[in-house]
Order: C-alpha cells, then structure tokens, then sequence
C-alpha cells in the first residue's frame, strides 16, 4: 500500500549548531527558542496536502488506490483533478525530507552532546512503529508511519556505516546526495527503458493491428463482463464479513509458476490443482497434457511453463489485461466495501489486521526504494548547513522554486490529463508513460513548495501570513491521527456511515472545516503544553521517561 500520510520530522531543527560541551550531557528535546519556524509552516502545509489526498480513501476502497475516479463530474472532477495535479505524491516526499532533516538534527546533537545515539533512535523509530501498526490496524489502513519507521531503520543503518573506516568515505555529505539522486533516477530509468523497449518492438502497423484486436476484444470481455462480475461477487460473498479471499484464479494458460505451479484445465467451473516441485500431481480428468507432462518432469516442464507464460504476457492484449486487474478489483473493492460499511467495529478491525498483515510484506521495499533516497537528501539539506542557514544558499532554494514550478506543473498536468482522457483510457494507453509523468512531476513540485517557502519566509508579511500554519506542524503527529479517527468515525458503518456517500467536492469542504478546527485547538493547546499528546507520549518513551507537559 501505498498511500499520501504523513510521518512527523522529529525533533526541529536546531537554529544554529551548537558548541561542544566539556561534559556529555543528556540528550533532550529541542528547546522552543531553537526551532525554526519554516520546518513548522512546511510540516502544517504537508498536512493539510496529506488530508486533501487521503479523505477520498475513507470515501472510497484502498484497493483501487492508483486509478482516478472515472465517475466524477463538474465540480468533483475539478476537486479531484487539482488533487492530482498539485497533491497526489508530492507531500509524503516532502515529510519524508522533513523526517530526514530531523533525523540529521539528532545525529548531529548527539555527536556534539558525546552521547550515544543509536540504541536512543531506534527506541524512537520502533516507538513508531508501534504507533503506525496500532494506528493501522484499529484506525486506518492507509497508515504510512510504520513505513517511515521501517525507513528509519535503515536510515540508521547508513549512520552506523559511516563510523566504519570502510565507509568512511559516507561521512562526505556529498555522497547521501550522490547515493540519493541515484536512486530517485533508477525509477524514471526502469519506466522509460521500459517504454523505449516496449515503443522499439512495435512499429505503428503492429500497434494500429494490436489496437484493433484489443478493442474487438474489449467489446467481447464487456458483454460478458454482467455476467462474470455476478460470478466473482458471488464467489465474494461466499467470505465471511471482514475476511479476505484469494484473488480470482488465473487461466491454465496464464497459471503455473516455474518449479512450484501446475495449472489444470478449466471448464465453466474452476478447477484449480497445484503441486510443489518433484512432488507428483493427483491425475485429474480436466488435467491437459502439458499438465501431465508437467507432473512427470516437474524441472524441465517448469522452465517451459515460465517462458510460455513470459511469450503469452508479452502478446496478452491490453483489454485482457486491464480486465484481468478488474476481475481482482472486483472481489477486493466487495471485501473491503463490506468490511466498511459493516455495524461491527470488530469487523472492520478484523479486516484491517489481515490487510496490515499483507501491507508489511511490501514495507520494506517502499521504505528502501521511495522513502530512503528522500529521507537522505534532508540528511544533506541539514549537515551542509543549507536548512540551518538558507540565507547563505538562496541560490539553491531559488533553483528549487523556479525549475521545480514550471516544469512539475507541465508533467503533473500532462499526467493527470492522460489519466482522465477518454481516448487514452479506451487506447489502454501505456501506464508507464502516466506513472513517468507523474513521478517527475512529483519530485519538481516537491521541491518547489520547498524552495518557495524558505523564499517566502524570509519576508515579514509571509512569516505573519504563514505563521497559523506552524502550531498545526508542532503537532503534526497528534493532527494526523486525529484526522483518521475523525473520518473513520464519520465514514465506516460502525459510525454514521458516509462510506461511499460524499463525493470529491464536499470533501473539501470536510477538509476546510477539519484543518481550521485543528488551527485553532493546536494554537490553544500550545498555549499551555509544550507539545501535542501524541508527540509527549512519542517523546516520553524514546527518553524512557515522562516528559514535561504543562508550561
């Protein structure tokens, strides 16, 4: 899963280093006089950006989490549109950075305060991780906390290599940003290696030819989809509420992994069988004769049975494709519709602890792939000084704004108009060149809102025009989780049941009247406490003791 959450940044960042004390001293929270207020304003946009993004998925099923709503119209299409365009991806990478300057904050202060660090921060990012798979579990599945705190993890792990000689060569910060850029261009390389080779091996006499069968095709699978969508909810309905089944079967074509999968052939029933390898298949009266051969030589049959599906994927044809996924959706929205809008919290929980249970298998490739490389370039935002003193880089923040601008705007809007226009959408076009699109739209405009507020900032009127939005970031965390108990009260069955109810432009509305509320309580609460609940218990468990609260 992936979805738009925030992670909090930890602590501030420090307003200009400190000096080294002659005695270690304890390490402690920043202290309110040394926090900048430009990570406060960032965090509190980023909230709201991550509410404007995430309030549609308490709406709507996170098992279609990356298809655009194909049925909004007039002002729901609009709402959801500059969604895309200006929100979709681009706030959880900018508190991903924001998780990174913090973490390079508290490396820094603890090599200063000669005090060790890693055992403290890992007590802090498994704390976290507590936090993201409760909250999971019984609030929201679109959690991405624990994801950070995996990232957080390994973000550790890089420190920990550097004090190796080995790898001394980590403590340049010029190599976190190297290391970084590296792997943020890896994705953009993959899909476009992936277009070119796709775009080389088919001239435009094989693509008019493959469009034409794929549409006769398309207009076969949608007079019959009435009938095999009654089967799949059928066979859906056969789980219990807030169960998860298997997704549906593949064809005996499309079945059969190499060394561990048979398929067997199908009738107007299903009859899936399958053997791990050497181990002999039960004959079967449906079994085919590449089943048998299959059964007898499970090695060599294996390998062929691969290669076959490989050629077959290749020459599968769009519409085929795009309705196998549908066939999934299909069972996987029911599930998840059914668990929602059930009366039982229990229920709803029940299913949330099967989806969380799925979700960790891919964490970890989301917190090393996604998450890292941004997390090391707030690393190298903090340790160059470049955060902790902007005014002496502001040609690098005016970069930031004016490429990241125009350009993030022209791939943001390119993307999003390809995902909703009906000519691409009945071409089945290409997902590579939408998903291309939107990546480097993503990463430009991040850096834009970056740039642009420490731009802002510096002047006396934005610093007075912006300043609402820093109580709402120093309590990032307690905001975050309020916003999914909230809206899953309002939404799911076991509250007042909206799940399905209030279209994309009335939810802007709910995020207008949630956002100002949370203005005002955090402005309030700050007035008397020192941080927000969730951050004190945060605080007060990765220091293993209670943290003062009231001022």
């Amino acid at each position: 899963m992936t979805q738009e959450l925030p992670a909090v940044a930890g602590d501030a960042i420090d307003a200009r280093p400190e000096p080294a004390p002659a005695e270690p001293v304890e390490l402690t929270p920043v202290a309110e006089a040394q926090r900048i207020d430009v990570l406060d304003v960032l965090r509190g946009f980023a909230l709201i950006g991550i509410l404007l993004m995430n309030i549609e998925w308490f709406n709507r099923a996170i098992a279609v989490l990356t298809m655009g709503d194909m049925g909004l119209r007039d002002l729901d299409h609009g709402a959801g549109f500059l969604v895309k365009v200006f929100v979709e991806g681009k706030f959880y990478k900018l508190f991903s950075l924001l998780f990174g300057m913090g973490f390079a904050v508290m490396l820094l202060r603890a090599e200063e305060a000669g005090r060790p660090f890693f055992a403290w921060f890992a007590r802090r990012a498994g704390v976290l991780l507590a936090i993201g798979l409760a909250h999971s579990i019984f609030l929201w599945t679109g959690d991405i906390l624990h994801d950070y705190a995996i990232g957080a993890f390994l973000l550790l792990g890089i420190a920990w290599l550097r004090t190796k000689p080995r790898f001394a060569f980590l403590r340049n910060p010029q190599w976190l940003l190297r290391i970084s850029i590296g792997m943020l261009i890896v994705p953009i390389l993959v899909m476009s290696a992936v277009g070119i080779g796709s775009a080389v091996t088919r001239d435009p006499t094989d693509m008019r030819e493959r469009f034409a069968l794929s549409e006769a095709k398309r207009a076969e699978l949608e007079r019959a989809w009435p009938k095999r969508e009654a089967e799949l909810l059928a066979e859906a309905r056969k789980i219990a509420p807030g169960d998860v089944g298997e997704p549906p079967e593949e064809d005996e074509e499309d079945a059969g992994e190499a060394g561990d999968k048979v398929a067997t052939a199908k009738s107007e029933v299903e009859a899936p069988a399958a053997a791990t390898a050497g181990k002999p298949v039960p004959p079967d009266a449906k079994a085919t004769d590449a089943t048998k051969a299959a059964t007898d030589k499970p090695s060599a049959s294996g390998k062929k049975a691969k290669d076959d599906k490989k050629a077959k994927d290749e020459e599968k044809l769009p519409a085929e494709n795009w309705f196998k996924r549908r066939e999934y959706q299909t069972k996987a929205i029911f599930w998840e519709e059914q668990a929602m809008t059930s009366p039982s919290y229990a229920v709803a929980t029940r299913y949330r602890w099967q989806q969380t249970l799925e979700s960790m298998g891919g964490a970890p490739f989301f917190a090393l792939f996604l998450l890292l490389p941004i997390f090391m370039l707030g690393w190298w935002l903090v340790e160059t000084g470049k955060m902790r003193n902007p005014e002496a880089h502001l040609g690098l923040f005016r970069a930031m704004a004016w490429v990241g601008w125009p350009f993030g705007l022209v791939f943001a809007m390119a993307a999003a108009i390809l995902t909703y226009h009906p000519a691409w959408v009945e071409a089945r076009g290409p997902d590579v060149v939408t998903q291309s699109l939107h990546w480097c739209g993503q990463m430009l405009l991040c850096a834009a809102y970056v740039g642009s507020f420490v731009l802002l900032l510096r002047k006396a009127f934005f610093k007075r025009a912006l300043g609402w939005l820093a109580p709402l970031g120093r309590m990032a965390l307690t905001n975050y989780l309020t916003h999914s108990l909230v809206f899953s009260t309002l939404f799911y069955g076991y509250g007042a049941g909206w799940f399905g109810q209030v279209s994309r432009f009335p939810q802007m509305g709910l995020v207008l009247a949630m956002i100002t509320t949370q203005v005002i309580v955090s402005r309030v609460w700050l007035a008397h406490f020192h941080y927000g609940p969730m951050e004190w218990l945060w605080r007060s468990a990765t220091y293993l003791k209670w943290q003062p609260l009231r001022r």
